[in-house]
C-alpha cells in the first residue's frame, strides 16, 4: 500500500495537482475496507470506487465483478 500512495502523490505533483482537490476513482479488485483504498484516502480527499451500475444493465455479474473488468467491459 505504501508504493501505492508514493506513486499516486508522485505522480500528482510531478503534473502539479493537489491532493485536496482532485478526484480519483479506483476499478480493479478493490473496495472501501481494503488496506489500498485506506492509505490512499488519509492523503487524498475525493477518491471513490467507480460506478458500475450502467454495466449491470448489460450484465448479470456483481458490483464488484464488474468493477474489477471494467476495462474489459468497455473495450
Amino acid at each position: 500500500p505504501e508504493d501505492l500512495i508514493y506513486y499516486i502523490l508522485f505522480t500528482a505533483e510531478q503534473l502539479g495537482m493537489n491532493p485536496e482537490y482532485f478526484a480519483l476513482e479506483f476499478i480493479g479488485k478493490i473496495d472501501v475496507e481494503s488496506d489500498f483504498y485506506t492509505i490512499v484516502y488519509k492523503y487524498i480527499r475525493n477518491v471513490s470506487l467507480i460506478d458500475v451500475e450502467d454495466l449491470r444493465w448489460n450484465n448479470y455479474f456483481s458490483v464488484a465483478e464488474n468493477r474489477a473488468h471494467y476495462i474489459l467491459f468497455n473495450s
